[in-house]
């Protein structure tokens, strides 16, 4: 029977292991740690790689479902860019020669623009003390006069002196607004023949504050923009013939929407 023999180990090398022994587990347990601490946060980068990509699919799906679902209102918007502006809101003065059409020439002498002899638009009325032996209004389109002021500041249209004084006139703005108009865009194509169909020419004979509704709501003269402009087709006809050219085209049209989903896809996945 073999019998172990007890070695009497010096205290110092004990504590000087049991020291070394401490400093090792410890060290060892700040690199596991550390390491742990790494390792967590890799998976938490690789979670939200993941989970940002699930959203980045999500909104990608989201994003093409809305693009096809505000379609009729990207029509909306772009049909409203091709509308006239409020006829009271544009800022040159009114074709004499349109106005014409439907009234005598007396029946626009009070109103016409001193500055560029057109009917005034917005009137304005030079109310100067040097002018106060004038029987008549002195009217001036506002626009006119705010480039003429601009190009000869103080000074005034009538005649030369300066610190020209002005105020609206609403009764000769609701004048011009009782005045009877054909409708503009018809006068501007000449009356022809009407070769295609009714609505190639319009009709409308009105007062000037009917005008604005006409246009943006029946003038089968309105010239817009294709629906799917932004995805590639820039034609343009008259409102009554878009619809035949939505139904004659719409291959052409899903092609567009199709290639541009595509890129869309490829855009999203470089940033994936």
């Amino acid at each position: 029977m073999l019998i172990k023999k007890k070695h009497n180990i010096p205290l110092s090398l004990s504590i000087f292991h049991i020291t070394s022994s401490f400093f090792i587990f410890k060290n060892e347990n700040n690199f596991v740690g550390d390491f742990l601490k790494l390792k967590k946060k890799k998976k938490l980068s690789n979670n939200f790689l993941l989970r940002t990509a699930q959203e980045t699919g999500k909104n990608q799906k989201d994003f093409e479902r809305k693009e096809m679902s505000t379609l009729e209102k990207k029509k909306s918007k772009d049909s409203a860019k091709m509308e006239l502006k409020s006829v009271f809101e544009q800022q040159s003065c009114f074709d004499k020669n349109w106005i014409l059409q439907l009234n005598q020439q007396k029946d626009i002498n009070d109103v016409i623009c001193l500055i560029c002899k057109q009917v005034a638009n917005n009137p304005m009325e030079i109310n100067c003390i040097e002018h106060k032996d004038v029987d008549e209004s002195l009217i001036v389109g506002e626009n006119c006069l705010k480039q003429f002021l601009s190009k000869n500041p103080n000074s005034c249209p009538v005649e030369h002196h300066n610190n020209c004084l002005y105020s609206q006139n609403r009764l000769a703005k609701r004048y011009i607004g009782e005045l009877n108009v054909m409708c503009p865009r018809q006068f501007e194509q000449g009356n022809k023949e009407k070769e295609e169909s009714e609505c190639m020419n319009c009709d409308f004979k009105g007062n000037m504050k009917q005008l604005d509704d006409h246009l943006k709501n029946y003038c089968c003269l309105q010239v817009i923009k294709c629906w799917f402009e932004s995805f590639g087709c820039y034609h343009k006809c008259f409102k009554s013939m878009m619809q035949d050219h939505l139904t004659s085209n719409m291959q052409l049209h899903f092609n567009l929407v199709i290639r541009s989903v595509e890129a869309l896809k490829q855009k999203i996945q470089k940033y994936q």
